[in-house]
């Protein structure tokens, strides 16, 4: 039975080498991101497991010999690693105050972590929210959202739009975003887990147009919702954070708003999670392959035009609201780079502040779970967004006061 152990130490072990090397040494996408996701995010939760292995195997003498010292190497290793990783995961508390700063131009300190939250890591539904599913927003059958409102509020309320992930073709609402969601609703926002058309029976910017839809919809809705018109935030993550990065940077645009042209599809934040934000690589070519024969469906060549309106990196413009633009330092599906780019372009064209933070250690999905890091993102989120809207709202009791500008 050693050998059974150190067996199973091994892949112990080579679940902390896959979470803990840099990002240089992990190649690009593939299935690795995924163990990396809750190896990484849940180190704790590893370290305790290894370390109950072998102290049960070692209770019973099953870890004896060439193989069980083996084993218990391979234990101490990985649990070394996983401390370390545990470690890097500390520093995202400063690295999102920083970037909170930076959007509200005022110091920002996140409260302390809340144990009992990291220890059940699955983000259930509070029981003080409430969950009102498949809402219809459009015509089709994909164009529904779930919201999410404390119990019994009646005030109208900030709101949040949640675009999913899962690269254009996939993907659906309910499996991401979700801690930050259920946080705000407790707080007394009003959230909407948005679903929208995919690829490759929709064609870009089918998806863009859904999200911009969506936005104009809880806007002439906002009575029945339980909203305050005036303050809409949007965010998402992958395919979703370059979604509500364009609908951030599209405003009032009619060119992606057939049908509603009129319709108010402002946002007065916006917070881009891993988003992809420039569809074309470095050679002007398609980042992915099937960009252009499932979700776009033509050619840079062929029209390069709709590839650069594509890319929130290549349209940045001043008139556009505050962005915190949040990225895993260890993305292998997504690379850091594309926040970078979207960040420098952003500043570089003006406007309101600009925060980016990039979360060390942390690879795609980080805000799905209640862990160290994905408790970070979601507080400071939240002070940047109810930053934002007090100060929404003091602006606008200021012009509502005689002799108001």
């Amino acid at each position: 039975m050693s050998f059974v152990f150190a067996a199973l130490a091994l892949v112990g072990l080579a679940l902390t080498v896959n979470a803990g090397r840099p990002l240089s040494a992990r190649g690009r996408g593939g299935p690795r991101w995924v163990p990396a996701l809750f190896t990484g995010e849940l180190a704790p939760f590893h370290a305790a497991a290894q370390l109950g292995l072998a102290a049960g195997f070692s209770a019973v003498g099953w870890a004896g010999g060439w193989a069980g010292w083996a084993g218990l190497g391979a234990t101490a290793l990985s649990v070394a690693g996983l401390a370390a990783i545990q470690a890097r995961a500390a520093r995202a508390k400063g690295v999102m105050e920083q970037a909170a700063s930076a959007v509200l131009g005022a110091p920002v300190r996140l409260p302390r972590l809340r144990l009992r939250r990291l220890l059940w890591p699955h983000p259930g539904r509070p029981a003080a929210v409430e969950l009102a599913p498949g809402l219809s927003y459009g015509p089709g059958p994909a164009q529904v959202a779930d919201r999410y409102r404390l119990r019994g509020q009646t005030s109208p309320a900030p709101a949040l739009v949640q675009m999913h992930g899962g690269g254009w073709t996939g993907g659906k609402r309910g499996w991401q975003g979700r801690p930050l969601m259920h946080h705000l609703a407790r707080a007394g926002w009003v959230v909407f887990d948005v679903e929208y058309g995919l690829s490759p029976r929709a064609t870009f910017p089918g998806q863009l147009i859904d999200a911009k839809r969506v936005i104009a919809w809880v806007r002439a809705n906002a009575a029945e919702h339980g909203v305050d018109p005036s303050f809409i935030a949007v965010t998402g993550g992958s395919a979703g954070g370059h979604l509500a990065a364009l609908a951030a940077l599209t405003g009032g645009d009619p060119a992606y708003q057939p049908g509603f042209e009129e319709a108010d599809t402002s946002v007065q934040a916006c917070v881009p999670v891993y988003g992809v934000h420039d569809l074309l690589a470095a050679d002007g070519r398609p980042k992915w392959p099937y960009l252009a024969t499932h979700v776009l469906k033509v050619t840079p060549e062929q029209d390069p035009e709709a590839w650069r309106r594509a890319s929130p990196a290549r349209c940045a413009r001043p008139d556009r609201p505050p962005f915190l633009v949040v990225h895993g330092g260890a993305d292998s599906l997504v690379s850091p780079d594309e926040s970078r780019r979207l960040v420098a372009a952003l500043r570089a064209a003006g406007g309101p502040p600009v925060g980016h933070a990039e979360l060390p250690g942390a690879t795609h999905g980080f805000d799905s779970i209640h862990s160290v890091r994905g408790e970070r993102f979601v507080a400071g989120t939240a002070a940047v967004l109810e930053g934002l809207r007090a100060r929404h709202r003091a602006g606008s009791e200021a012009k509502e006061r005689p002799g108001g500008a």
